[in-house]
């Protein structure tokens, strides 16, 4: 018998001991898949989690049954948070060979990951076998519905048939078709925009509507990004594209009053053509895909990038791109596996590696940030339901990805872990202290620069945490402090607000989730003295209650503070003390970490 999920799971914990579980669980259930038992179907249809009623990708999954008036048919809930707040983007509907089972326990208000002994559910909304923490892996959460899901435009289009949000980033589409489709030419891997009948372009005026209804909920966002299908009409290619996004870049930053954390994924374009996009609108990152490394494998995966750019064209103007927006703001990705099936596919998982591991070399010398995403096969692309590689070859890759970035000081600051989740290399950068250490802090006003700043009058917490040596000053306050009152969270849990999560406090708090390190925290006492804390890190949230109450604290103190993460600290033992050792301000990261509704950005 071969190895369960979860043996399989913590081998890999084993053999790769520097690499977050959180990140090798991603990895697991994107390979293996899931599906969502009866009882955490019917939960996620709650107010607080159902979500978007359709899908902004127009991809067309198997597995989802279309509604009717006797059975309308269920939301399918957004990405699943794990503790750390690792984002993980499940195919709802499709179809898996052993996926693991989603379940939800009403007794400890919590959903589990679960592998029950007696196997898996036959599709979503199965009764799930025996009690929901049988065959427990962990409790995980999901994205939270925004706010922004109950606005409809002036038009009458529902804001979830425009925008997907995750649990940091709004992603909008502008063009929802992908003309590769009807030339025949689409990438071999690809299952967006799969369904029909829809008008492809989106009016400005309405995308411009959505990013002001979003703004609306307090730290609900820290990125927008804008893609959508190719349109290489216009001439010279792709021109009648570029204006496109021109313009809805533009309609997206109405209601800034300058540059915003905004992502554009679009074709590689030539220099003067992204200038002028760049030049015209808020944009700060760009992220031309590559998808697959080698001029042979790049004609093979995407025949219409390749009739309509070239392989060696994509290359080079990937790397002029850098000229316009800087080093580290250029992104692209390979799909990680489709380059190992199909006709004419690379001969093995090594040669594979080995690939990718050059391409990722030759983007970071050229100071583009080269990620890795997992391909999953989906039975509407051309190369249909075939087996992906070995569920090492992902680990690998995400390891030999964030190494490399590493070496060359490249940080995806637009595609982290909670700007984007489908990358589980950049998931792992998040204790890459000595990295952000050497990179120059960005110029920016006295008053973005403050609003990373610890507020004076919480300086009253001292922390300890691993990777660093000394006490760190933070702003600590309890759960019932908070008004904080939900199931899985007890009043006495210890919520540590990080204004940037690339600091010595955000790196430490971090790897204590990861390795199960105790942290120590020293909280002021009204008589003299401090009571000593020593804790468990159980959960990182940046997004739902606990996020928002800490926010919410901090702004009432000073509206532009900002809250990157905040964290429960489950209290394992307490002592009184007589003092709390000296502390310093935690350090401060690269780039100020801001959310899109921060009025310095307005």
């Amino acid at each position: 018998m071969g190895e369960t999920k979860t043996q399989e799971w913590r081998r890999l914990c084993a053999e790769y001991p520097d690499m977050s579980p959180f990140v090798l669980l991603k990895i697991s259930m994107v390979w293996h898949g899931a599906r969502l038992s009866a009882a955490a179907l019917a939960r996620l249809q709650a107010p607080d989690y159902r979500f978007a009623s359709d899908e902004p990708f127009e991809i067309a999954f198997t597995g989802r049954t279309e509604a009717d008036d006797e059975a309308p048919r269920p939301v399918m809930p957004g990405g699943v948070l794990l503790r750390d707040a690792t984002y993980v983007y499940i195919n709802w509907g499709e179809t898996y060979d052993d996926p693991y089972v989603i379940d939800y326990d009403p007794a400890a208000g919590e959903f589990t990951l679960r592998e029950p002994a007696c196997g898996t559910i036959a599709a979503d909304g199965d009764a799930a076998p025996a009690d929901a923490r049988e065959g427990l892996v962990d409790v995980i959460g999901f994205t939270p519905r925004p706010a922004l899901y109950d606005f409809m435009t002036g038009a009458g289009t529902p804001a979830d048939a425009l925008a997907d949000a995750r649990a940091q980033k709004l992603i909008l589409t502008a063009y929802r078709r992908c003309e590769f489709w009807r030339e025949g030419r689409q990438c071999r891997f690809c299952a967006l925009f799969t369904r029909r009948g829809v008008d492809p372009e989106v009016p400005c005026a309405e995308i411009a509507e959505v990013v002001r209804a979003a703004l609306a909920e307090p730290g609900r966002y820290s990125q927008l990004y804008v893609s959508g299908g190719s349109d290489m009409g216009g001439e010279p290619a792709f021109s009648r594209e570029q204006d496109r996004y021109g313009r809805v870049l533009a309609a997206m930053g109405e209601t800034f009053s300058g540059r915003f954390a905004c992502q554009l994924m679009a074709p590689a374009y030539d220099a003067d053509a992204l200038a002028r996009i760049v030049g015209q609108t808020g944009v700060t990152s760009y992220s031309p895909n590559l998808e697959a490394w080698g001029a042979e494998q790049f004609g093979r995966l995407c025949p219409g990038k390749q009739a309509h750019v070239g392989y060696d064209e994509w290359l080079r103007r990937t790397a002029d791109a850098v000229g316009v927006l800087g080093r580290g703001n250029v992104y692209t990705q390979l799909v990680g596996g489709a380059e190992l099936a199909g006709e004419g596919a690379v001969p093995s998982v090594d040669d594979a590696l080995a690939r990718n591991a050059e391409a990722c070399e030759w983007f970071a010398e050229r100071g583009v940030t080269c990620l890795s995403v997992i391909w999953r096969p989906h039975r509407r692309s051309v190369l249909g339901w075939v087996p992906m590689p070995p569920i090492d070859y992902y680990v690998r890759l995400a390891r030999e990805f964030h190494a490399v970035r590493a070496r060359h000081g490249l940080v995806a600051f637009e595609d982290d872990y909670k700007a984007c989740g489908n990358h589980p290399d950049s998931d792992l950068e998040r204790c890459d202290l000595p990295v952000w250490q050497g990179l120059a802090r960005q110029d920016v006003s006295p008053e973005a620069d403050e609003a990373g700043a610890l507020p004076l009058g919480e300086r009253s917490g001292r922390v300890r945490v691993p990777l660093v040596s000394h006490a760190i000053a933070a702003a600590v306050a309890s759960a019932g402090e908070l008004g904080v009152g939900m199931p899985g969270v007890a009043p006495d849990t210890l919520v540590v607000s990080v204004a940037e999560d690339r600091s010595d406090l955000g790196a430490g708090l971090a790897h204590a989730l990861w390795f199960g390190e105790p942290v120590e925290l020293w909280l002021p006492r009204e008589e003299g003295g401090a009571e000593r804390v020593t804790c468990r890190v159980w959960r990182c949230d940046i997004v739902g209650p606990v996020f928002s109450a800490a926010l919410a604290r901090a702004r009432s103190v000073r509206p532009t503070a900002e809250v990157a993460s905040a964290w429960e600290l489950r209290p394992l033992s307490r002592e009184l003390v007589s003092s709390a050792p000296d502390a310093c301000a935690p350090s401060r990261a690269p780039r100020p970490e801001l959310h899109l509704d921060n009025p310095l950005l307005h």
